[in-house]
């Protein structure tokens, strides 16, 4: 493709309508027209988009990066940027403390961590004015559960990181990018520490790691440095968004909102619409054509980047009828819902993901049943429109 062709592409990714969680119109528009279309990346690179509910399959080379610090030289790659058997090898470190049973295990630890932010925010209360629950409950929720849970940190260590830094967030397809200084050192750190003198390795992962890998040659300090940094900070964006958007989205329909106060067991419903209606990682499922293909009757060139927009595949409407309208008795197969991506590469903390955000939707409005949103919705400050969707502040009343 010429360069004057590729420059008259649709530039990825596409803008969300301005103070809006909407999704991008285009989106639509492709899913309905052409849901296998070319793009222009940010740095005029051509590629794919699939905007059906597709699967695609990945290799790193020629990946779509759709942002120029991704590409930043010197940065080691984590797991999320491998392919099998490295990625199979890297990812198995983690994975015994992420699955469904294991996450499961957590729950009343769960519980009691989302019961205690929401305690503080109570007895905080709203006499110096609204109090912002992205602040207060939706960033400090993951990393606090990770620290305690599987980092095993003390509540005072896992205080004072979160004290000191006003947002851990990240992806994982950005946690190998430059962060805070101070998480990174907090990191290596315990790494050392754990090197040193390992705890109970089936209940620790660092310890785990150090036993299993690092002690028998397998790993690197550095690796593992790398590795738990991802851990630490690749899925908390994702829960703050969600947190906010599924409070903003159940204000914004009083009468789900309702049914929801009235039987908190709704909060696992609760919890998977939100993920479809919003899809807050939408960007993240960026894969490479390993082989010449065909796929919705576009001829794909391998090494070809291709973007699977799960959130367009999320309101496909042969997946989803009447996708736009957000409704907590939709019946949603958890294996079809795209929020954490599918595949080899699919998000490996989503039942620890699924299992903070029920807690969340089941408690927030037992103890604070009036709480409602402090400003229009048009006020609330959203993140840039070609970002992943999310709202930055969301002050409250209650």
């Amino acid at each position: 493709m010429s360069a004057a062709s590729t420059s008259e592409l649709p530039k990825y990714p596409f803008a969300r309508p301005e103070k809006s969680v909407d999704p991008p119109a285009e989106l639509k528009k492709l899913r309905q027209q052409c849901p296998v279309s070319r793009i222009q990346l940010f740095d005029g690179t051509p590629g794919w988009i699939v905007t059906r509910h597709k699967e695609d399959r990945y290799r790193r080379e020629g990946y779509p990066e759709i942002h120029p610090g991704a590409k930043k030289e010197g940065i080691r790659p984590t797991f999320v940027h491998m392919d099998d058997e490295e990625h199979a090898t890297h990812r198995a470190m983690t994975e015994p403390f992420f699955t469904k049973s294991a996450s499961t295990a957590l729950k009343p630890q769960i519980q009691s961590i989302v019961d205690s932010l929401l305690n503080k925010i109570k007895q905080k209360g709203c006499k110096d004015g609204p109090v912002d629950l992205v602040a207060e409950l939706a960033t400090p929720l993951n990393p606090k559960v990770l620290l305690l849970t599987i980092f095993k940190v003390s509540e005072k260590d896992a205080n004072d990181l979160l004290s000191s830094n006003a947002s851990l967030g990240g992806t994982s397809g950005t946690a190998t990018e430059s962060g805070p200084s101070d998480v990174h050192e907090f990191i290596t750190k315990l790494v050392d520490s754990r090197i040193e003198k390992p705890a109970n390795p089936e209940d620790d992962l660092i310890s785990n790691i150090v036993v299993k890998q690092y002690q028998k040659g397998k790993f690197d300090r550095d690796g593992m440095i790398n590795l738990l940094y991802m851990v630490l900070v690749a899925g908390n964006t994702a829960i703050m968004s969600s947190v906010a958007l599924g409070v903003l989205t159940l204000l914004q329909h009083p009468e789900q909102l309702d049914e929801l106060k009235k039987n908190p067991d709704l909060a696992e419903n609760v919890v998977e619409e939100v993920l479809r209606y919003h899809t807050p990682s939408a960007l993240n499922s960026r894969r490479v054509a390993r082989e010449d293909t065909t796929l919705g009757g576009q001829e794909i060139k391998a090494g070809t980047g291709i973007i699977g927009s799960v959130r367009s595949a999320n309101r496909d409407e042969r997946e989803y009828p009447t996708p736009d309208n957000f409704d907590i008795h939709r019946k949603i197969d958890q294996n079809k819902n795209l929020a954490f991506g599918y595949g080899p590469h699919n998000c490996q903390g989503q039942w620890l993901s699924r299992f903070e955000l029920q807690a969340v939707f089941a408690t927030l409005f037992q103890k604070l049943p009036n709480l409602k949103l402090a400003v229009k919705p048009e006020e609330l400050e959203y993140t840039p429109p070609t970002q992943n969707v999310g709202v930055t502040k969301l002050p409250v009343w209650f």
